[in-house]
């Protein structure tokens, strides 16, 4: 978490609004459904910042050909937090094991 902390404050306000206004405004089902090739969709179920039901889960739906992977316990920083299973989907998940 530090690291993004230190990432966003390297920016200035108003760059940090506008990203966030960018981000919260803008409609991506359309990019989404039109991904071709097999996806990786990796969420935790304890994020508060960006609810798995309201974001990976939908993400996971509108994906054709979606892989999605529900870390129980993770929360919004799982890169982080949770590096190692991350690691491990990741590698499953391109070496053709699935998630």
């Amino acid at each position: 978490m530090d690291v993004e902390l230190r990432r966003s404050l390297t920016c200035s306000p108003w760059a940090a609004v506008a990203e966030q206004r960018t981000a919260l405004s803008t409609d991506y089902r359309a990019d989404l459904r039109a991904i071709t090739i097999p996806a990786l969709v990796v969420h935790g179920r304890a994020d508060v910042n960006a609810p798995f039901e309201l974001t990976g889960a939908q993400t996971a739906e509108l994906v054709p050909r979606a892989v999605p992977k529900v870390h129980e316990t993770a929360a919004h920083g799982l890169y982080a937090a949770h590096a190692d299973q991350l690691n491990t989907d990741l590698l499953e998940f391109i070496e053709g094991r699935r998630a």
